[in-house]
């Protein structure tokens, strides 16, 4: 009975406003927000439903669709996907992301070369030079935290460039070239330290002051780029026009590319084209809009710690390999880098932009024997049998951060 006699309160003052004077017509009315604010029931209701008169959201004084102080009734979001994204102003919106692209990019590869060729050894200003390049330079868009620790990854690098060394227990020299791969005396992967730290703390952190300013379609082509992908998504580190390259080639060696089940690269990609969509809207589908940005960061910041499963599985089993070999030890090692690297570089960021906190970090990292200022990590190659399966419990406890099942946990243990 209460219903009913809300309902018809509603429809008597209703149509008591529309016979009110004409020079009070926009007063009276509800406006671009009637059909939201109707008086049948809780949404439109006379008094205190969603739309009602005195305090609803389409109500005259103060609903988000009245005609006084609401938002002025806006229409519901309608939307209505395409199945690609559209790139038309991509190179233009992301000027400045694939400019730091570019620069870690140029940084990288040389690091890339002095591994590849004992003659190339580039000093610490040269690196530095390059880390401090551009504007903004890569440092800029870096965490304060991990510009000051890869300031010293820098520094070893150069000191390490041209020689060869085995990691030993107890650490000796300046370290050196292992395998395919230069580390320092203490087993650190140093390319893989600076390289893929810099993905979260460069790169996502970046993206996640994009998100925070973000008002329109110009931001979502921002993201793509700094995310390392383009708006034809090839799903491909090896396309011959627009291969995915940093963060996204290791989110698309995570995805299966199953169109019934997509994986985060492909999620992201979705995200992109529904962020896109609403910003075409504007205000009426605002909270879609920034949904959808907050979607594209979550798979991302997922497919880092997916690919952090990757390495660490791969790494439990290089290192205890039978027999050792310096090669299947240096595989090990580095793949246990690029572990270490993808879960270091979230230390720092700002804690609502992201799901694991510095603490856990601070645990894992302690775990691995990777804590900046105590690192260890030569003890996987010198005591291997009894750290390798610490890099299984690392695993485990990344996979519960971040929810991930069972059969998602196998599934991150292959490259697609």
């Amino acid at each position: 009975m209460k219903k009913k006699t809300w309902a018809v309160m509603g429809l008597v003052v209703g149509l008591l406003a529309a016979c009110a004077d004409d020079t009070n017509d926009s007063e009276n009315h509800v406006g671009a927000g009637e059909t939201a604010g109707n008086s049948t029931a809780g949404s439109g209701g006379s008094k205190g439903g969603a739309g009602g008169w005195t305090a609803g959201t389409g109500g005259s004084d103060a609903g988000s669709g009245g005609g006084n102080g609401g938002t002025g009734g806006v229409p519901g979001c309608d939307l209505v996907l395409p199945t690609s994204y559209d790139g038309a102003a991509f190179e233009t919106n992301a000027k400045v992301e694939l400019a730091v692209i570019g620069q870690l990019k140029a940084l990288n590869n040389l690091m890339k070369e002095a591994e590849a060729d004992l003659t190339k050894k580039p000093t610490k200003a040269e690196l530095v030079a390059l880390l401090e390049a551009g504007d903004p330079s890569l440092k800029e868009v870096m965490t304060s935290y991990y510009a000051g620790y890869v300031d010293g990854v820098l520094g070893a690098f150069a000191e390490a460039a041209g020689k060869e060394a085995v990691p030993s227990d107890p650490p000796s020299g300046q370290g050196g070239l292992f395998g395919k791969w230069i580390f320092d005396e203490k087993g650190t992967d140093l390319r893989q330290a600076f390289e893929k730290g810099a993905f979260g703390a460069a790169l996502f952190h970046h993206a996640s002051k994009v998100v925070a300013e973000a008002t329109g379609a110009a931001d979502v082509d921002r993201l793509i780029a700094i995310f390392g992908a383009h708006p034809s998504f090839p799903g491909d580190d090896k396309d011959p026009n627009h291969p995915d390259v940093f963060s996204a080639s290791y989110a698309e060696r995570r995805d299966a590319k199953d169109p019934t089940n997509p994986g985060h690269y492909f999620r992201f990609k979705a995200a992109a084209i529904k962020a896109q969509a609403a910003a075409a809207k504007g205000d009426a589908c605002k909270a879609e809009f920034t949904g959808a940005l907050r979607q594209m960061m979550t798979e991302w910041e997922q497919s880092h710690f997916a690919t952090v499963v990757y390495y660490l599985n791969d790494a439990a089993k290089k290192l205890t390999t039978e027999p050792a070999t310096n090669d299947t030890l240096a595989g090990g090692l580095h793949s246990y880098g690029e572990a270490v690297g993808f879960l270091h570089g979230f230390k720092g960021l700002p804690a609502e932009v992201r799901t694991i906190t510095d603490t856990q970090i601070d645990e894992l990292l302690a775990l691995l024997n990777a804590t900046p200022g105590d690192v260890k990590s030569y003890k996987l190659v010198s005591e291997a049998a009894t750290e390798a399966p610490k890099l299984l419990q690392v695993l485990q406890k990344t996979a519960g951060i971040y929810g991930f099942t069972a059969q998602q946990i196998e599934g991150y243990k292959t490259n697609y």
